[in-house]
């Protein structure tokens, strides 16, 4: 008897046969513990520690965190829900579901770093929910439970969904989409005809919803998998996905919005559907904007599914069978061998989004994201296809050699280095982190000897969360040495509404934090052949539309125009990398004062800042 079922009695009444009087027996019933309510508790535990678990604790990123979150905050604060504006410019590079997002979150929470980074968690948890909803329809409830936990303990997908991007939601609603489509592909007809319409709907409107996350993209992913699987497997109706309603419903949910910018912003056009979208593909923007080799992802694909890369050099030994037996039930109409299709559906949906982005010329890490919860659902499948018939003993045997190494490396080496910081509890977390490895590795040592699936699971599923959650605490105390946010926290009661805020170089999260715009160093000049690469990338299309009044505002040069900017008569307070303080000041005749600084930052300010500074410090 295995020992993930639970067993229970009922009482079962038989019919009075002509001679005998009713009698009551004990009926065994036995509940996997799929089916039970502390799977989902599990589930919902994994979720927390790898998504959830202190998502506010710690300062906005740069750059990313920190223009994705002050973008929905500008929104926010002027009333716009159209109009996307980064430190007061124009910023058309994405579209505006993501802001929307935050702007929801802001609302609700107020505008912190746990409201920003809520709404991309939210998002990987409707994408986690659509992984069990695909895996239980297809391949069973253990699956779905292997597939939910492997999505919610594979590193690249709750590290993005703590992260505010926009690759975030973009992912996450491809992997809804396609839950949808092959929720509808596979209902039945007759009985389930309300249901099948349902699903394709909800479909079509998450593909419109993709569209509005980073434009024609969620397009491309879902029917590069969806046309793939049905020229290959040839499903009898296959094509039925009620087009003929659905792309009027896409084009109702995606296209307001791009008509509505379209009208303000004629330049929109320009620099979101050529620059943005076929110009990064080609590369021919004329400058290098993340561009990387044909082979860039190949190398990082076992970190990106770590820990569960291990166990996908065996799961592609069955792919080719796979395929053949999807093509030869389809053409017999096998309905039976569903599964066989489902595998088919989703290898293509995950080679499709890789191979796509590798012919592309920019590539970041996060463009593949897509294609994880669909290698989740395999890997789930595959590992419950081996449950009672194989031991993965290898699998188990790598990731504690891994383990063990990263324990030891963190215990040994890692306080030196943390040594430098001067924060007493990063040296306790980096402590904790290294053992966590060791008992992970132990834990997983153990599982290989019992040589059953279920225990190399729980010690992989389980240990990776621990491993997670102690390594967002350790990063929770590193972050005050390392963001902006204890510096700016600092600074904001001493912002007077006649105080100027400067950056040097674009530091994202400052307007985040000081709820202002910011002036930013660059070299002005226009049309006439004036060096424009010092102005930030950003903020290079919004600059060429400004009027030289508002340039002179918000943008200065090197020396002389900082040094102006500081002998005005208001508290001018400026924040830069510590890398580049040093260079900017050595010309300034004009007294300057640091306010604040961590290992990252320094805040400085000319007196009037100094004497406001000091005044707000002796209130706090």
């Amino acid at each position: 008897m295995s020992k993930d079922t639970l067993i229970v009695t009922k009482s079962v009444t038989l019919s009075p046969t002509l001679v005998d009087s009713p009698s009551t027996v004990v009926e065994s019933v036995r509940i996997p513990f799929w089916n039970r309510p502390i799977a989902f508790v599990t589930l919902a535990a994994l979720v927390f520690l790898t998504v959830f678990f202190r998502l506010g604790s710690y300062g906005l990123i740069d750059a990313d965190e920190g223009r994705y979150a002050s973008i929905p905050r500008e929104m926010l604060a002027r009333g716009d829900w159209v109009i996307p504006t980064l430190n007061g410019a124009e910023f058309f590079d994405k579209p505006v579901l993501l802001y929307w997002s935050e702007m929801l979150t802001f609302s609700a929470f107020g505008v912190n770093e746990l409201a920003a980074r809520l709404a991309p968690a939210l998002w990987s948890l409707a994408a986690i929910v659509a992984v069990y909803a695909l895996s239980r329809r297809t391949f069973g409830q253990r699956a779905a439970f292997l597939s939910t936990a492997i999505l919610g303990t594979t590193v690249m997908w709750p590290v993005m969904g703590r992260t505010v991007i926009t690759d975030t939601p973009l992912a996450s609603l491809t992997t809804l989409a396609l839950c949808f489509w092959w929720l509808g592909h596979t209902e039945r007809e007759i009985q389930g005809a309300n249901r099948r319409t349902l699903w394709f709907a909800l479909f079509w409107v998450s593909l419109g919803l993709g569209v509005l996350t980073k434009g024609p993209i969620a397009l491309l992913l879902c029917f590069g998998a969806i046309i793939p699987y049905l020229t290959w497997c040839r499903p009898q109706k296959g094509w039925k996905m009620g087009a003929w309603w659905g792309i009027p419903l896409m084009i109702l949910v995606a296209a307001p919005w791009f008509v509505l910018i379209q009208m303000r912003e004629p330049e929109f056009g320009r620099l979101f559907w050529w620059e943005q979208n076929f110009a990064r593909f080609l590369g021919s923007k004329g400058v290098p904007d993340h561009w990387e080799s044909p082979y860039y992802f190949l190398p990082l694909l076992p970190a990106i599914f770590f820990p569960w890369s291990v166990f996908m050099p065996l799961a592609l030994t069955q792919v080719i069978p796979i395929f053949r037996r999807a093509r030869w039930s389809a053409e017999l109409n096998l309905e039976s061998n569903e599964k066989a299709r489902a595998v088919v559906f989703l290898i293509f949906g995950a080679t499709f989004t890789l191979l796509f982005f590798s012919v592309s010329k920019s590539k970041i890490v996060t463009y593949i994201a897509p294609m994880v919860p669909l290698v989740s659902v395999l890997l789930g499948a595959y590992i419950d296809a081996q449950w009672e018939n194989r031991r993965p003993k290898i699998e188990a045997g790598v990731l504690a050699v891994l383990a063990l190494v990263v324990g030891i490396g963190a215990l040994v080496y890692a306080p030196r280095a943390v040594m430098n910081l001067g924060i007493d509890s990063a040296g306790f977390w980096v402590g904790a982190l290294g053992a966590i490895m060791l008992v992970w590795a132990a834990s997983l040592a153990v599982s290989c000897l019992t040589s059953k699936t279920q225990w190399v699971f729980t010690a992989t599923a389980g240990g990776f969360a621990l491993f997670l959650a102690t390594a967002v605490s350790f990063w929770c105390a590193l972050a005050p040495t390392l963001t902006t946010e204890p510096l700016l926290t600092r600074l904001r009661p001493a912002l007077s509404p006649d105080a100027q805020v400067a950056s040097v170089g674009f530091i994202q999260s400052v307007p985040f934090y000081t709820h202002r715009r910011v002036a930013v160093d660059g070299v002005r000049g226009g049309h006439d052949g004036t060096d424009l690469s010092k102005i930030p990338d950003e903020l290079l299309p919004a600059w060429e539309e400004m009027g030289q009044t508002e340039r002179t505002r918000y943008f200065y040069g090197e020396s002389g125009d900082l040094e102006k900017l500081m002998t005005q008569n208001v508290p001018v307070f400026v924040i830069a990398r510590n890398s580049r303080l040093t260079g900017s000041w050595d010309d300034l005749d004009e007294e300057m004062y640091i306010l604040a600084a961590n290992k990252r930052y320094t805040l400085v300010g000319n007196r009037k800042a100094w004497e406001q500074f000091e005044k707000s410090e002796a209130v706090r």
